[in-house]
């Protein structure tokens, strides 16, 4: 009897494990994080393969892009580029939230930003916010990737600074923006920089547009990555550009069901 009294009182007490997993939380999906310290392991990553972010506002439904700018994990906040289209500025200012969207490893994550204050970075507007307490992150296998680095996609474009032109290749594709690998960086692209007469290749067929530049960064090995916003591209181009994305990704999905 006394052992079954002890058995009973041991299995009611509360563990004194240190729970270092959401899923311990049963209150909270585990598709969402919410220890600080794989928050700021993610935000990290996100800064180490810069990405273009959708940023979405209540009541409203068009998309706006930014994308992260530097973390401070000390203060707990963050950097994040001023919204494309201009007009999601003001809304922002409104609203003084937004959920933030992008993919890290080829998985989609978002997480809702707060108390944006507007400040000066490199010389343009930038806003810094709240870290997140929360971050929707279902880390699942058969998640769809899409590898724009193995199609081998070929950018070139010239700097309306100083006409100077830039090449190189794409790691990231979306239907509003683009991510490229610089052969060099001599034409000295700059975070805000405009690159006119740009183009890419696609199934055949070349895309034009500008891009506004909207990251810069450089790598340990030595390469330079930029990241902008597609601007002044043709309907007829814009439609080619998000027919081929969704292509993409539902090869990808095809793909990983048939793993």
């Amino acid at each position: 009897m006394f052992q079954i009294i002890k058995k009973l009182l041991s299995s009611a007490a509360p563990s004194s494990e240190h729970p270092d997993s959401d899923n311990q939380k049963s209150n909270i999906s585990p598709n969402f994080l919410t220890d600080a310290f794989r928050i700021d392991k993610l935000l990290h990553d996100l800064l180490e393969q810069p990405q273009l972010c959708t940023v979405t506002l209540s009541d409203n439904n068009q998309n706006f892009n930014t994308s992260i700018l530097e973390i401070h994990p000390e203060n707990r906040t963050l950097l994040i580029d001023e919204l494309h289209p201009q007009a999601g500025n003001a809304l922002l200012k409104q609203q003084n939230k937004c959920k933030l969207s992008t993919r890290l490893n080829g998985i989609h994550l978002t997480f809702v930003l707060e108390n944006p204050s507007p400040i000066q970075f490199q010389g343009a507007r930038a806003y810094k916010v709240n870290y997140p307490d929360k971050v929707y992150y279902p880390q699942r296998r058969n998640s769809p990737r899409v590898k724009i680095q193995a199609l081998h996609i070929t950018f070139a474009g010239t700097s309306s600074k100083n006409q100077a032109t830039a090449g190189g290749r794409l790691y990231d594709l979306s239907r509003t923006g683009i991510g490229v690998i610089l052969s060099d960086n001599h034409a000295r692209i700059q975070r805000g920089d405009r690159m006119k007469h740009c183009h890419i290749t696609i199934d055949g067929y070349r895309l034009n547009f500008d891009l506004t530049v909207c990251f810069v960064k450089k790598a340990p090995h030595g390469k330079t990555y930029i990241g902008g916003y597609i601007e002044n591209i043709t309907n007829r181009d814009q439609n080619k550009l998000s027919t081929f994305v969704a292509q993409l990704e539902r090869k990808h999905i095809r793909n990983t069901r048939n793993r």
